[in-house]
């Protein structure tokens, strides 16, 4: 759960670090509400930082 204050976002840039870690669907719908409730609150951009993208693929064959 996070907590901020609207004083403390608005007019400001916010910047949101959050990885997608498991349960996938759990982290991302957490970081979309951040990212609302930082924008209603009147911040004046808010960037996101994901060190890891869980649905990314990693799996790859090389060669022929």
């Amino acid at each position: 759960m996070v907590q901020f204050a609207a004083s403390d976002v608005t007019g400001r840039d916010c910047y949101i670090v959050q990885s997608t870690q498991r349960p996938v669907n759990d982290t991302l719908m957490e970081l979309i509400f951040m990212v609302s409730a930082c924008k209603r609150a009147g911040a004046r951009s808010v960037n996101i930082v994901t060190p890891y993208y869980g649905y990314a693929r990693a799996d790859r064959r090389f060669g022929n």
